[in-house]
């Protein structure tokens, strides 16, 4: 009886699950493009001296934009690590992450852990 139940729900789960998992990206989170073609840096204060010569930068923040490609790559690892250990393994979708989140959460009542969809 236990095992006839499992067999019909478990897949029930897992589509709903997943399909739950797109649903949040697709249409819920925020677009990340938008947020950062939208961004605008803070511009400093410059100091100019009586002949127009820069001589100091004063930020509120202090932070300079580069691109992707100046990066050293050991940062891009660090930080890919740091996310997602199987990044270059998966397409995108970590269907094992995404499970493991997904009941993890669900025995928790809380997002305690996150999976990657992107």
């Amino acid at each position: 009886m236990l095992k006839t139940i499992f067999k019909y729900l478990l897949p029930i789960f897992f589509v709903a699950g997943i399909s739950s998992a797109l649903l949040v990206n697709f249409y819920v989170m925020p677009k990340v493009d938008y947020l950062i073609e939208s961004y605008e840096p803070v511009e400093p204060a410059i100091i100019y001296d009586v002949q127009g010569r820069e001589i100091d930068k004063i930020y509120t923040t202090n932070r300079e934009l580069t691109t992707y490609e100046e990066l050293p790559e050991y940062l891009i690892k660090a930080f890919i690590v740091t996310e997602d250990r199987n990044f270059f393994k998966h397409h995108g979708f970590d269907f094992l992450g995404i499970i493991r989140a997904f009941f993890t959460n669900v025995i928790l009542m809380s997002k305690v852990q996150g999976a990657s969809f992107c």
